[in-house]
């Protein structure tokens, strides 16, 4: 195939991103190669790589834009008043959104062999992720410290991350929905942290120290 130069790199950039996804759509991460993308486009597979490092480079910037999207959807659904609500209306948003795009998903969470560790702002992305899990938490833990939420936002999002799995691998029994166990993940949950802070004892006062060393001259 000749060069051409009928785009520019940034409409390029664009066009390569649209076709990857396209060819994920259909067919999954295995459908994605370089040579399939410049097929699509029109291109040589060279073009590809003069915008993209190699072909990981372009799977994180794929899924990169899968967390963007992610994270739009989240973060509408985690707005309104109620902390139950807005965490119900989180872990289903997420489930929408993996029920949507199956196979953008299932190259998010693919372990790529021989991978190189992600990059900065990839790893900032997922952040952004927990930080939304952990905002819709935060009325759950008003005394606590900022540790114990963002646990409890990693347990949450392992759960729904782990139901979203077993629903693309088709490792759930036929009459289990995948709703159901997000409905029952995050009642067990929010029950877990309403019980543990009925049985955390109260923490002394300073009047109450003060009178227990008076008490033991």
């Amino acid at each position: 195939m000749g060069r051409r130069a009928d785009h520019t790199r940034t409409e390029l950039r664009q066009m390569i991103l649209d076709a990857a996804t396209g060819l994920i759509d259909r067919a999954g991460p295995a459908g994605l190669s370089a040579r399939a993308v410049a097929r699509k486009i029109g291109y040589s597979v060279g073009t590809i790589y003069n915008l993209f490092d190699d072909l990981d480079d372009l799977v994180w910037q794929i899924n990169g834009r899968t967390l963007d999207s992610l994270q739009t959807n989240l973060a509408a659904a985690a707005t309104g008043s109620g902390a139950e609500p807005r965490v119900r209306r989180l872990a289903q948003a997420y489930l929408d959104f993996v029920t949507t795009y199956p196979k953008r998903w299932a190259l998010v969470l693919e372990n790529r062999p021989g991978a190189a560790a992600p990059p900065r702002w990839y790893s900032d992305r997922i952040g952004g992720l927990f930080d939304l899990a952990e905002a819709a938490l935060a009325d759950y833990f008003p005394d606590a410290a900022a540790g114990a939420r963002r646990r409890s936002a990693y347990v949450l999002w392992a759960g729904l991350t782990g139901i979203a799995l077993l629903r693309e691998t088709a490792s759930l029994p036929t009459d289990i929905e995948p709703a159901t166990l997000v409905t029952d993940l995050v009642d067990t949950h929010l029950a877990g942290i309403a019980g543990e802070r009925t049985e955390r004892p109260p923490r002394a006062t300073a009047t109450h120290g003060r009178a227990a060393k008076g008490g033991r001259r």
